[in-house]
């Protein structure tokens, strides 16, 4: 049976620090995701931000959605590889369409 892949908006925050360390953050999770057969299919970096809620003494967050596409198995994979990355404050994945 094929495993169709259906679209996801990835949306996570990762701890404020320089753009060399930042980018291989976003290298690792790209490696997660082609290692959980997700496709990334768009890239935003909304750069630098306040957050609402101070989270683990931080008040500052780098922004970054992404669109994904994957199969509905892969998703909640990835959801657990997300919420032990210690790089990430926070991180949501919603399905879209």
């Amino acid at each position: 049976m094929t495993k169709t892949a259906e679209q996801y908006e990835m949306t996570f925050v990762l701890i404020e620090k320089d753009a060399a360390t930042l980018e291989a953050q976003r290298e690792e999770i790209k490696n997660n995701l082609n290692r959980r057969n997700v496709e990334v299919s768009k890239i935003d970096l909304l750069g630098n931000k306040p957050l609402f809620h101070e989270k683990n003494h931080h008040k500052r967050g780098n922004f970054n959605c992404w669109l994904l596409n994957a199969p509905k198995e892969n998703i909640q994979q990835l959801r657990t590889d997300l919420s032990v990355n210690a790089n990430i404050l926070k991180s949501m994945i919603v399905k879209v369409g």
